[in-house]
């Protein structure tokens, strides 16, 4: 998929979200979310490359529950690079020694 394209595509999924996407000059900062009277704002750096203005709206959303919501894999596969692993929710178990 052309970066053109996916641009748009990660764009359209974020404002399904509810975001209101602003590009602006924003010096040496990328870009990230915040919320401001019950409006959700992502603002992305408008002299970044395409590819970079995709990370900085993936990684935006890549906080987001995107629970039951249909992704396109590509962009699935950009959020991802962003999420948080799990922890393990078994690593404090104690395994019985009489076993």
């Amino acid at each position: 998929m052309k970066r053109e394209h996916l641009l748009a595509k990660i764009e359209e999924l974020a404002e399904r979200l509810c975001f209101v996407i602003r590009y602006e000059n924003l010096g040496h900062v990328r870009g990230g979310n915040c919320r401001l009277h019950d409006e959700k704002y992502l603002f992305v750096n408008k002299s970044l490359s395409i590819s970079s203005q995709i990370d900085t709206i993936a990684q935006a959303l890549a906080a987001v529950n995107l629970e039951g919501i249909y992704i396109l894999p590509e962009i699935r596969q950009r959020l991802l690079r962003f999420q948080k692993p799990l922890a393990n929710p078994h690593e404090n178990d104690v395994q019985d020694a009489t076993q």
